[in-house]
């Protein structure tokens, strides 16, 4: 005999939802426009200068599986505004074997509120990095990269702010052997 409480007793479900769990997701990636510029700034120094520049259409981007839409009435990632980003390096050679790098970036962003799969707005950053030639055909590279990252409001249309995201630092480190030929 079932529980009851205060002469209420359960019955079965009746409510029952079937829910998709099979589909297809198609996501077509955000037109992008990249202006990547490199030339020489002095010979006598032996400086080299760079500039990378990049926009991303990110307000016409979004990922909505039919299950994640389902539970939460909006797309599973979607950015509001546009995004660009800009890279600023000076390379010098100190030597026919050793070169090094410092370079500078600036990531905009999507804007807020931001969404749980892209946890922050805008980045900034600073490398350093180094090449040594051992020989004419391989070399070994070397380098760090400190970021600083933006935070800020995660919201949905169901459970209005879910997350506040605070700022953040972080770092990368890398290593390459080179073989040229």
């Amino acid at each position: 005999m079932p529980l009851s409480q205060e002469g209420i007793t359960p019955g079965p479900a009746t409510d029952e939802v079937a829910l998709p769990l099979a589909g297809k997701t198609e996501v077509k990636m955000p037109q992008s426009v990249n202006f990547d510029f490199q030339t020489g700034l002095s010979e006598k120094y032996q400086l080299l200068g760079m500039v990378n520049a990049r926009w991303v259409d990110w307000s016409n981007f979004n990922v909505a599986p039919p299950l994640a839409t389902l539970s939460t009435q909006e797309p599973l990632a979607a950015y509001k505004k546009d995004g660009y980003a800009v890279e600023v390096v000076l390379g010098k050679q100190f030597n026919p074997k050793v070169s090094g790098e410092v370079r500078v970036g600036y990531d905009h962003g999507t804007g807020a509120p931001l969404s749980l799969l892209g946890p922050y707005d805008s980045i900034k950053s600073l490398g350093l990095s180094a090449q040594y030639k051992l020989t004419e055909q391989l070399s070994v590279s070397a380098g760090g990269q400190y970021m600083w990252f933006e935070g800020g409001p995660v919201d949905t249309k169901v459970d209005g702010r879910v997350a506040s995201i605070d700022d953040g630092t972080g770092y990368a480190l890398g290593m390459k052997l080179g073989y040229h030929f």
